[in-house]
C-alpha cells in the first residue's frame, strides 16, 4: 500500500509538470491509474484511502481550493468506477472513460459552487473531450498493467 501511495504522489507531481502545456483544468489522470489498479487488485478500502491521500497531497502542494476540487472529483469518480466494475460486461477502458468524465464534471460543478458562477459549466465540452481521451489512455494502461499488479499483490499476501 505504501508503494502505491508513493507512486500516486509521484504521478501527481509528474502530471502537474506535463499538464502545464494543456488547456486549463485538463489533466491526463496518471494518478487515477493507481486508484483503479488498487480498486481492482486490492479492494475498496485501499483504493478510497489512495483517493483521500491524493487529495491531502494536493492540499499540501496546491492549497484548499485544489483540495476541494480533487476530493470532489476523486470521490465521485471512485463511486462511478465502483458501480461500473460490478458488471463484467463493462470494459476497463469504458470504466476508465466514465471515471474520467465523472471526475471532470464533479470538479466543474464544485468550481461553479466555489466561484458562485454557473458560467464555468460552459467549459464542459473541453473537459468532456479531454476526459474521453485521457480515460481511453489510462484505461489502456490499466488493461495492460492489471495482470502484473494483481499477481504482485497476490504474491505478497
Amino acid at each position: 500500500m505504501g508503494l502505491l501511495l508513493a507512486l500516486t504522489f509521484a504521478l501527481s507531481a509528474v502530471e502537474t509538470a506535463v499538464s502545464a502545456g494543456l488547456p486549463a483544468g485538463v489533466r491526463i489522470g496518471l494518478a487515477n491509474i493507481v486508484v483503479m489498479l488498487a480498486l481492482l487488485s486490492m479492494g475498496k478500502k485501499e483504493a478510497l484511502t489512495i483517493v483521500v491521500a491524493k487529495s491531502v497531497f494536493i492540499l499540501i502542494t496546491k492549497g484548499a481550493t485544489a483540495f476541494v476540487l480533487s476530493l470532489c472529483g476523486g470521490v465521485s469518480s471512485f463511486i462511478a468506477v465502483l458501480l461500473l466494475i460490478q458488471s463484467e460486461k463493462n470494459s476497463l477502458i469504458l470504466i476508465s472513460v466514465v471515471g474520467a468524465l465523472v471526475h471532470n464534471i464533479a470538479q466543474l460543478a464544485a468550481a461553479s459552487l466555489i466561484l458562485k458562477n454557473i458560467n464555468t459549466l460552459f467549459y464542459a465540452p473541453v473537459l468532456i473531450i479531454a476526459g474521453v481521451i485521457a480515460g481511453s489512455a489510462t484505461g489502456t494502461v490499466i488493461k495492460i498493467t492489471l495482470p502484473a499488479v494483481t499477481k504482485a499483490v497476490n504474491d505478497n499476501k
